[in-house]
C-alpha cells in the first residue's frame, strides 16, 4: 500500500506561499507540505548508503531515485514521496509531468543529500519559491 490515511491529517498553519504564488498545482502544494511534515516527523528517514536499495527499511529518502517499492520500505525523492501522495506514478511524475517551477527542487542537488537537507530545502521553497540547496550545506 502505497497511502496511507494518517498523511490525511491537517497540517500546520505556516507562512508559506500559495500554489499560486508558487506557481505549482494545489495538489502539488499540498502534497509537498505532507512530504515536509513526514520528514519534520521522523517519517521519511535518510538513505542508508551501507544497505542496498532493496535492504532499505520504511519510508526512505534517495534524491536520485524517483522511487522503488521493497518488501521492506519504500525510496524516493521528494517529487517520488509527493507523486505517491496525489496517487500519481511518481516515475512519470518526476519524469516530467511536475510544475516547471519545481525543477530546482526535485533535481538542483541529487547526491548525497539528507533529510535534514531536504527539509531546509523544502521549507525554503515553500516560503520563498526557491529552493536555495546551497543553503542547506549546513543542515547536516
Amino acid at each position: 500500500m502505497l497511502y496511507d490515511k494518517k498523511w490525511d491529517k491537517e497540517l500546520p498553519v505556516d507562512t508559506f506561499k500559495s500554489a499560486t504564488e508558487l506557481k505549482i498545482t494545489v495538489e502539488e502544494h499540498t502534497a509537498l507540505q505532507q512530504v515536509l511534515q513526514m520528514m519534520e516527523n521522523g517519517e521519511i528517514k535518510d538513505y542508508n548508503p551501507y544497505n542496498v536499495l532493496s535492504e532499505q527499511r520504511g519510508k526512505v529518502l534517495s534524491m536520485p531515485l524517483a522511487y522503488r517499492k521493497y518488501k521492506c520500505g519504500t525510496v524516493a525523492c521528494i517529487g517520488g514521496w509527493a507523486a505517491i501522495l496525489m496517487g500519481k506514478n511518481p516515475a512519470g511524475y518526476v519524469g516530467m509531468s511536475f510544475s516547471p517551477s519545481l525543477h530546482n527542487l526535485y533535481y538542483g542537488k541529487l547526491c548525497d543529500v539528507k533529510v535534514k537537507e531536504a527539509i531546509t530545502a523544502l521549507r525554503n521553497f515553500l516560503t520563498t519559491g526557491k529552493p536555495n540547496w546551497a543553503e542547506t550545506s549546513g543542515s547536516n
